[in-house]
Parts: structure tokens; C-alpha cells; sequence
């Protein structure tokens, strides 16, 4: 699987015929036998001719260990459409910190996007289902592409309506609307009568509603889509949450099986909106069963709430929060210790030539050679916020995704004042411009104002529908942002994908 690390390797070198020592080498044979990946690094190399149907030498290449795995869970009513932006980004910057050259990512959507060029009158029968179903084929990763060599693990999640549930006609067929499947409630279905990350109004801002029933419309969903003719979204009468709790056990899963093969692995889970309350149940389910939870955890746009009057009346969310991240940094799993990723009987290929445990080096935007501190995340949770969030922003979700963790909750009970003792980190993404530049990420930390003089009191622009449906931002409110610093700080990338670009 992606990003498991080989453990049939005693050490990071090896001894060809000759008895020469070989450590990390790039490939520039002749002749050699091509993995998938990028076919440019290799930790060990030796000749051999116990190939089948091969009859002259073949040079045989140990490809590095990759560096981990980073398991990414889309959110709510999205199939995965940030993907490939995310592993883009994520090998790019990893080959950066290590100062390796060879990890590629994943392809997304290419049958999609080559059944899209291939003229209508000339199109074969799998083009066509391919073209159908946007759902399944425009985001999926193509796991045949001979250059990915990457340590992401897209996790893909959703709704399967039962046969009962989907809507049918007089004759018991389907029902399609606008060429469309629906499910009894008029909610829209795909091609396989389901629907990726559940339906957006199914979304929850704690752990115990996803074992409950769906959403019912109300007043406010009513009001909301009456005074916002725009809004695309439909607030229907949704199944039960059942298939989040599922999600949870295919993570918990997946972890667990990571673990049995490769004991050491450091696993880090990337989650993003509904995503990261699937995560946050997954490491609940590990911590019953007695395993080990993921080392690190990146929560973004999360809707998890931490304040009492929005969240069950029998459920105390923040202290459920602080208990699962006290489970995931109690005890950092530092095995490999970060000297064994340099030493060269260890390392096996996992960092380049110019990494240290202490710094790296990497080129600046200007072209430069700049040093930065390297840092062991292992044992962390960071919370990435977004002021600029306008549905984990509603009144009846108020999720820290948007606001951020607090110093203190309104009950009194101390927050961001003892959580990075646990910790627990926070950086505050936005588009927003102050004083002419952006607000960077990996300034000094520091409490940071949420919103400023001058700024929209509701989360977006829409001062009406901000009023209706969004709990406002306090002019001079802060966030303590005590996340590393970084060297250098840069401005955050808030957009990408949109046929028009910040939409």
C-alpha cells in the first residue's frame, strides 16, 4: 500500500558481488528493472539474472523507504475533489523539507478527462458510462499510473442508500430527475445510487449524533434557502449517520493494519471538515480495543464543537476532545528516533544528503539555499481555522474549524490556556488582507485577532444570510495561534480548482 514502509531491509545500504558498499544512489544504468514510482532513487542496487523470461543481467534497484503515511479524509457532501491538490502539495513539500527528488503524486480523473477529449460521435461505450458518472471517475485516483511514488492515502467515505430508500417510479425503476437518482427524501444520488462524504445537511458538530438519526429540516433551513436564491444546496430530510460510524471502523482499520506490517510506520491523518469527526471516532474506537492511535492529527474546517449550548445537553464535547488528544500526544511513538533517519545503516533513503534531525535547507522564492529548523511532530494535533468558513460557521454548528478553540469556554473552563500543554496547536488560515499584505502562516506565536476593525461581523460577505443562519465574529476577538513558527512564514493558498478562480 502507499507509503508502507518495507521492513524486509536490515539496514539502509547493502554489499553487491564485489562486496562494494552501496548506499543511496541515482539511477543511471543501462539497463535496469523499472518500479513503479519514480525511477530516479534507489537505496541499494545489485545484479541479478532471476528474472523470469529475462536472459542477460538485469541491475535490480531497492527503491528508498518513503518518510510515512499521510491518510487525507475528505469532508461532507465532496467526493474527493481536493485530492489531488493536497498530494500535489504534500509531495512537493516533503521532497523540499527531505531533500529528496522522487516522490510524484497521484494522477486524479484521468479516464474522466480522456473520455472528455475524445469527440462526442467517436466516443465507445466505457467513455460514455465513464462521462456519466462524474461522481466515481472525476476524482478517483488512478492507481495504474507508473510515476506515482507517494506516501498519501486518499480515504474515500459516504452513503449507500438501501434498495427501500431509493426513489422508484410506477414501474419500479429508479426514479431520475433531470437524469439524476434520487433517494425517497428527493435528495440527489450518483450512478450507484449514493453519495460521497453524505449529504450536506448530515453533517454533525460532536461524535455521538453520527450514531443517530438524520437531519430534519426546520425554520432556519427553510429561511435559508428562501433568502439566499443562490445557495445551491439542499437542506432535505437525511438518513441516518450510520455510515460515519462505518467510516470510523474502515479508518481504525486501516490503522491498525498499517501497524501490523510495519509496527514503527508514523502514521499522520489529515482530516477536513465531517472528516475529521470520522477521525476523532476512529481514535476513540483504537483507544478501546487497546491499539495505538495515529502519531499525528491535522484538523481542517472541522465542525466540532466545543460550546455547550450547541452540542447534546448530555455531552460534554470538550472534554471528549481533550481525552482523545491526550490519547493521540501522550506518548509519542519516537521509534525511529530522527538521528536513525540520517544514519546511513538506518535511514534507508527516507531523507536526502542535506537533511539533518536538527534543519534543513531548501530554496527560497527567490531561488536562494535558505536553512529552516526541523522539528518531530510525532505526537501532536494541530486545529487549521478558517474565519472565513461559511458552514462550519452556522449558528447551530458553531465547529472550531471556523472560530478556533478558545483561552476559555464560556462555562469558564479553561481552553487554548491548558490544551498546548497536551499539545494541541492552532493556526488561522485566511484570504483576508490586513493593512494592505496577508495574514501569513508561521508568524511568531502570538493571539492573533480573528476580526478586525472594519472586517465583516459574519463569517463570508453576506450580511443577510450571516444574520439568519451564522453566529458572528466579536470586533477585537482573538485566537492564541501557538503553532510553530515557520521559517520563512508564507502566505496562505486559499484557493484552487474553481472554474473561477475565488469562487
Amino acid at each position: 500500500m502507499d507509503g508502507r514502509r518495507r521492513t524486509d531491509r536490515a539496514s539502509g545500504a547493502r554489499n553487491d558481488a564485489s562486496g562494494t558498499r552501496l548506499g543511496i544512489t541515482q539511477r543511471r544504468t543501462q539497463r535496469r528493472c523499472v518500479m513503479n514510482g519514480a525511477d530516479e532513487y534507489a537505496v541499494a542496487q545489485g545484479n541479478t539474472r532471476l528474472i523470469p523470461n529475462l536472459n542477460t543481467t538485469c541491475k535490480m534497484e531497492v527503491p528508498a523507504d518513503l518518510p510515512g503515511v499521510v491518510i487525507f479524509l475528505h469532508g461532507v457532501n465532496d467526493p474527493g475533489a481536493s485530492y489531488e491538490s493536497v498530494e500535489t502539495g504534500l509531495c512537493q513539500g516533503v521532497n523540499e523539507r527531505l531533500d529528496r527528488p522522487d516522490l510524484v503524486p497521484g494522477r486524479y480523473g484521468g479516464k474522466y478527462k480522456e473520455a472528455g477529449n475524445v469527440p462526442y460521435e467517436k466516443r465507445d461505450s466505457d467513455q460514455k458510462v465513464i462521462l456519466d458518472d462524474p461522481d466515481t471517475y472525476l476524482y478517483r485516483r488512478d492507481a495504474s499510473d507508473p510515476k506515482t511514488h507517494s506516501l498519501l492515502i486518499p480515504f474515500y467515505w459516504g452513503h449507500r442508500a438501501a434498495p427501500d430508500q431509493i426513489k422508484r417510479d410506477d414501474a419500479g425503476d429508479p426514479f431520475r430527475m433531470r437524469n439524476q437518482f434520487q433517494d425517497i427524501n428527493g435528495n440527489r444520488l450518483d450512478r450507484h445510487f449514493a453519495k460521497a462524504g453524505g449529504f450536506i445537511a448530515n453533517a454533525t458538530n460532536n461524535i455521538p449524533d453520527v450514531y443517530g438519526e438524520g437531519f430534519r429540516p426546520n425554520l432556519k433551513s427553510i429561511a435559508l434557502e428562501t433568502f439566499k436564491p443562490d445557495n445551491a444546496l439542499y437542506f432535505g430530510h437525511s438518513p441516518a449517520r450510520h455510515y460515519c460510524v462505518l467510516a470510523a471502523h474502515r479508518l481504525a482499520m486501516l490503522i491498525r493494519e498499517i501497524r501490523r506490517v510495519s509496527p514503527d510506520e508514523t502514521i499522520t491523518i489529515m482530516g477536513h471538515s465531517q472528516g475529521t469527526i470520522v477521525t476523532l471516532l476512529a481514535q476513540a474506537l483504537l483507544v478501546d480495543g487497546g491499539d495505538r492511535c495515529a502519531d499525528t492529527f491535522i484538523m481542517v474546517d472541522t465542525p466540532y464543537c466545543v460550546l455547550p449550548g450547541n452540542t447534546p445537553k448530555d455531552q460534554d464535547t470538550f472534554s471528549t476532545l481533550v481525552g482523545i488528544v491526550t490519547a493521540i500526544t501522550n506518548m509519542p511513538h519516537t521509534q525511529p528516533a530522527m538521528s536513525e533517519l540520517r544514519d546511513a545503516k538506518t535511514y534507508c533513503g527516507r531523507s536526502g544528503s542535506r537533511w539533518l534531525p536538527t534543519q534543513g535547507i531548501r530554496k527560497n522564492k527567490v531561488g536562494s539555499m535558505t536553512v529552516f529548523p526541523e522539528r518531530d511532530n510525532r505526537g501532536k494535533v494541530y486545529l487549521y481555522f478558517c474565519p472565513d468558513d461559511t458552514t462550519v460557521s452556522l449558528d447551530d454548528v458553531q465547529g472550531i474549524g471556523t472560530y478556533g478553540m478558545p483561552d476559555a469556554l464560556p462555562d469558564g473552563r479553561m481552553a487554548m490556556m491548558v490544551l498546548p500543554q497536551l499539545r494541541f496547536y492552532q493556526r488561522m488560515w485566511t484570504k483576508r488582507h490586513r493593512y494592505g499584505e496577508a495574514i501569513l502562516i508561521g508568524n511568531t506565536p502570538q493571539p492573533e485577532l480573528m476580526r478586525a476593525t472594519g472586517e465583516a461581523r459574519y463569517p463570508g460577505s453576506s450580511f443577510g444570510a450571516g444574520m439568519i443562519a451564522r453566529a458572528p465574529i466579536l470586533e477585537g476577538q482573538e485566537r492564541l495561534i501557538n503553532a510553530e513558527a515557520l521559517s520563512p512564514p508564507h502566505e496562505p493558498e486559499m484557493f484552487g480548482g474553481e472554474a473561477s478562480r475565488g469562487t
